[in-house]
C-alpha cells in the first residue's frame, strides 16, 4: 500500500508540475511558450468535430508604463467558462472562444474589453487607460490551418492604418 500511495503522490507531482510550466506565473493564462500547441490543438479539434470557435488576438499599450495585472483582470472579465485565453509576447494576448461566432455577442463582447481599457484604473492610482487592439475571427469564416490563421491575424493587427477609428477588426477570407 505504501508504495502505490507513493507512485500515486509522485504522478501527482507530475501532473501538478506539468500544468504550472504551461501557464503564466503572473496571470495564470497559458505561458507563450506553451500557445501556439495550445492554439493549434483546439483550433484542430474545432475544424475536425465542426465546432464554432472564435479567435481574437489583443495587443495592449498604455501611456505609462503597466504591468500585467490590470490587463490579465480585463481580460478575465471578458472571457467566458471554457475560453483559452493566453499571454502570446510582452503585449499580445490572445482569446480562445468556444461556440462563438462573429456577430452581435462577440463584437460586444469585445467592445467591453476596449470599453473597459479606455476608463482609468480607479484602483492603481498611477495607471492610465489601456489601449486595445483586437482582430479576430473564426473557424466559420476562415477555415484554414492554424499557422495560416495565426500569420494573418499578426499581419492585421500590424497594419499601420485605421487604428484610430476602430479598435475591432475582423478577419475575412481573400476572394
Amino acid at each position: 500500500i505504501a508504495l502505490y500511495l507513493h507512485a500515486k503522490s509522485q504522478q501527482a507531482k507530475h501532473v501538478r508540475r506539468r500544468v504550472l510550466d504551461s501557464l503564466d506565473p503572473h496571470t495564470g493564462f497559458v505561458a507563450s511558450g506553451r500557445y501556439a500547441a495550445t492554439a493549434r490543438a483546439i483550433w484542430d479539434k474545432a475544424l475536425l468535430n465542426d465546432h464554432d470557435l472564435a479567435v481574437a488576438y489583443v495587443e495592449a499599450t498604455a501611456d505609462t508604463a503597466l504591468s500585467e495585472l490590470p490587463i490579465a483582470r480585463l481580460l478575465r472579465t471578458v472571457a467566458r467558462d471554457g475560453d483559452t485565453v493566453a499571454h502570446v509576447n510582452k503585449n499580445l494576448y490572445a482569446i480562445l472562444m468556444p461556440g462563438q461566432l462573429e456577430g452581435t455577442d462577440l463584437t460586444n463582447r469585445l467592445s467591453r474589453l476596449v470599453a473597459l481599457g479606455r476608463m482609468a484604473a480607479t484602483d492603481l492610482a498611477a495607471s492610465g487607460p489601456i489601449h486595445f487592439r483586437i482582430v479576430a475571427s473564426c473557424n466559420a469564416v476562415f477555415v484554414g490551418p492554424w499557422p495560416q490563421l495565426d500569420a494573418r491575424l499578426r499581419a492585421k493587427l500590424h497594419e499601420p492604418k485605421g487604428w484610430s477609428r476602430k479598435s475591432i477588426r475582423y478577419l475575412r477570407m481573400p476572394k
